[in-house]
């Protein structure tokens, strides 16, 4: 019976190892990345200003034909969202200031699009 318990302990100890370096091997490819996919956002933090990053969002949107339907502001916590309707499904792309550097988030679809909201990400970052 004790061999059988140690036995058990064991194969969860390893299988726990064995986890953890998954996750921290995806965390080190999405850092070398500089974004990754998260609960269905493509976000990161990109080297430029709010300013600049809805610059960049806007030429997308032209580029990808995403009609932009309405931008929301909120200067107290230094948030922007674009709101836009894509040929197949809407994109929202929210930018929040951090120091001299922004947050990126970039979800396409209500649920989350992965293909088509890393693919926005990337344009966007692209162009900064």
């Amino acid at each position: 019976m004790r061999t059988t318990i140690g036995i058990a302990v064991l194969l969860v100890a390893l299988a726990s190892a064995g986890l953890a370096g998954c996750v921290a091997v995806a965390a080190g490819a999405a850092g070398a990345a500089g974004y990754a996919y998260v609960a269905g956002n493509a976000e990161g933090t990109v080297a430029a200003t709010p300013e600049r990053v809805e610059e960049a969002a806007l030429s997308t949107f032209r580029e990808l034909g995403i009609e932009l339907e309405r931008t929301r502001r909120d200067e107290e916590d230094g948030k922007t969202t674009l709101l836009g309707e894509g040929p197949e499904q809407p994109v929202r792309v929210t930018i929040r200031r951090e120091g001299q550097a922004s947050r990126l988030f970039v979800r396409v679809g209500l649920t989350g699009n992965e293909a088509l909201s890393r693919t926005v990400y990337e344009r966007i970052a692209e162009k900064l």
